[in-house]
């Protein structure tokens, strides 16, 4: 069975406080390894790169940030759960400084 194929993030004006994220995926190390999402992130943390924001987020999160949020947070916006909609008081922190 196909999952269906999502639509490209232009697509979409996101509304209101809503900022359409997309999971980041995970960077190997110096020596080529992936470590678990777990040895690198806090505990239930998600690292996403944001695709699109509403009228009324704030100039803190703009498109192309690295943003932290819990799993759970949003709602999924693709059949394999990598893309998500959150409020923008669901995000935990902006991530300055991207290492792997």
């Amino acid at each position: 069975m196909q999952l269906p194929q999502t639509k490209t993030p232009s697509t979409y004006r996101m509304l209101k406080d809503r900022v359409l994220l997309k999971q980041e995926p995970r960077q190997p190390t110096q020596s080529g390894l992936l470590l678990p999402d777990a040895d690198v992130l806090g505990p239930g943390e998600a690292r996403y790169k944001v695709l699109a924001t509403g009228p009324e987020v704030t100039e803190t999160i703009r498109v192309g940030d690295i943003v932290m949020v819990m799993p759970f947070a949003g709602e999924k916006f693709d059949a394999y759960g990598k893309t998500r909609v959150v409020k923008q008081d669901e995000i935990l922190a902006v991530v300055l400084d991207v290492f792997g």
